[in-house]
């Protein structure tokens, strides 16, 4: 019992500790994420708008590119004067529709930079291209174009129009390019040290990066965004601070000392509860120990009032002599039974009972018990029927079945007496013997019938209140049933209660 109870503690105690830490741990993990996720956003957030500046300022260099003249007919010492003043443009063309170079022309005066620019756009049909690309544009009414070219070190990017089949473009000065993009991009100088974005180019090299958090080469990136055409090898990418997430981190270390706090609150409130317990436990088990020795020291005495009571009977002759003598014996009888019953659920308590096998006389045992109530039957007025049939001898404890009988029969008699009706009938089959005792009164209702069982269980009735009784017969009766072998159980009955006890047949041989 202590080590049930101990248990039922060590449950109370930890379930609602471990419900708390469950909660705790999935909140944690909840708000982590959760924060995980607003970064991601933000970061997202961030890149996009990043990535319109840049496009922004590609457009305006491309809006600038368009009102820069390109005239065949101007001489070409002009052209080339004009296209070196601008910082963007690495080397302006134009291409006629039979894509021939109308600038720079192969004779006549052409620098070594001209000449490797034709070489190279020959070489990799570059008219041809540019005029395959812009006729498969989805836009046809975009009066320019871009274009990407490998060339020398890297991409290079050439901005384009077609006008009455004539190509007219500028090759962009690629670092030019770069700076200019860059320059519409955050100062890289600051103290935040919880991002860093960087700007990469098609070969990954970092062309621009800003943030004050040092990236390492195994660190993944929080985002990540493509820019679009003309520079849609370019990335942005976005790495953030962990140890931002911090705060949810020492925010889950707060909640250890609130589950602390609770666990010791539980813990001494499990202490006072337990203790409580196991002194209202050692008073029940005192006043018990109490009770058994003070049933010891009635038992003697009291064999000596019933057996003169029954010499006294059999010398007295008188009638009302003889009436005083059977209140006599009768409340004797009473009092031994309920002493037994006391010491009974005593030796039951502490695991005490022990069996005494022999051989039994089932219908004899019935018709001994019955015997000891008779004045009690006579005295209430009720009809006792036994409905005898042949058993055989059955191995079984003796003992314990007469005080099944005596506990069954007495409860039929104090709570069911008003039906004036006690019957007995015996059943048998290959494998057990069945009593059955039933009475005809007020019976036991569906509610009740998992209690009755029940230590010092009483059905709250007006027969249970104008009764005495302890309310240990039927858990002793299963008991006792338990420890011989037996099954009693109550059985359905349409009117009054009905009990069975049901013995296991082991049968001796005469």
């Amino acid at each position: 019992m202590k080590r049930r109870l101990l248990l039922t503690f060590i449950l109370i105690i930890f379930m609602p500790i471990t419900v708390m830490t469950v909660m705790a741990v999935s909140s944690y993990r909840g708000t982590k994420q959760q924060i995980i996720t607003e970064h991601q956003e933000e970061a997202a957030a961030v890149l996009l708008s990043n990535a319109r500046l840049l496009q922004n300022r590609l457009n305006q260099i491309e809006t600038e590119l368009n009102e820069t003249l390109l005239d065949p007919s101007l001489p070409h010492q002009e052209l080339r004067n004009e296209m070196n003043s601008k910082r963007l443009v690495r080397q302006a063309f134009i291409i006629d529709s039979s894509n021939t170079f109308l600038y720079p022309l192969k004779e006549g005066e052409i620098s070594e930079r001209e000449n490797d620019f034709i070489i190279e756009a020959e070489g990799m049909e570059l008219a041809s291209n540019l005029r395959a690309r812009s006729s498969h544009s989805e836009n046809r009414s975009i009066e320019s174009h871009w274009y990407t070219w490998f060339m020398g070190d890297g991409i290079n990017f050439i901005s384009y129009r077609i006008e009455e089949g004539t190509v007219k473009g500028f090759l962009i000065e690629r670092y030019a390019l770069i700076s200019q993009l860059i320059n519409v991009l955050p100062v890289a100088q600051g103290t935040d040290e919880s991002f860093r974005i960087q700007l990469t180019d098609a070969r990954g090299d970092v062309l621009y990066q800003w943030g004050d958090y040092s990236v390492g080469e195994t660190v993944e990136p929080l985002q990540e965004y493509s820019l679009k055409e003309p520079l849609g090898s370019w990335r942005l990418f976005y790495y953030h601070n962990p140890a931002i997430n911090s705060e949810t981190d020492l925010s889950a270390f707060s909640m250890i000392p609130v589950i602390a706090l609770f666990t010791i609150l539980m813990l001494l409130l499990a202490i006072y509860f337990y203790r409580e317990n196991t002194r209202e436990m050692r008073i029940a088990r005192n006043q018990v120990s109490f009770v058994n020795q003070v049933s010891h020291e009635l038992k003697t005495p009291l064999t000596n009032i019933r057996l003169y009571s029954e010499l006294l009977q059999n010398l007295l002759t008188e009638p009302k002599e003889q009436a005083y003598l059977d209140v006599i014996v009768q409340e004797g009888s009473r009092l031994g039974r309920m002493i037994n019953n006391v010491l009974t659920f005593s030796r039951g308590e502490r695991g005490e009972l022990k069996k005494n096998i022999e051989k039994t006389d089932i219908n004899n045992l019935i018709t001994e018990t019955l015997n000891k109530f008779k004045p009690l039957l006579k005295e209430h007025a009720i009809l006792y029927e036994f409905e005898e049939i042949e058993l055989p001898l059955i191995e079984t404890d003796r003992d314990m079945v007469e005080q099944i009988l005596v506990n069954l029969i007495g409860n039929s008699i104090k709570y069911g007496r008003s039906g004036k009706y006690l019957g007995i009938r015996t059943e048998v089959d290959e494998k057990n013997c069945t009593i059955l005792i039933s009475d005809k009164g007020p019976g036991i209702g569906d509610s009740e019938k998992n209690n009755i069982f029940q230590p010092f269980y009483r059905i709250d009735n007006s027969l249970s209140q104008n009764s005495s009784g302890t309310g240990i017969g039927l858990s002793i009766a299963r008991t006792l049933a338990v420890e011989s072998g037996s099954i009693l159980k109550l059985e359905k009955s349409t009117t009054g209660a009905c009990f069975s006890l049901t013995i296991p047949i082991k049968e001796v041989n005469n």
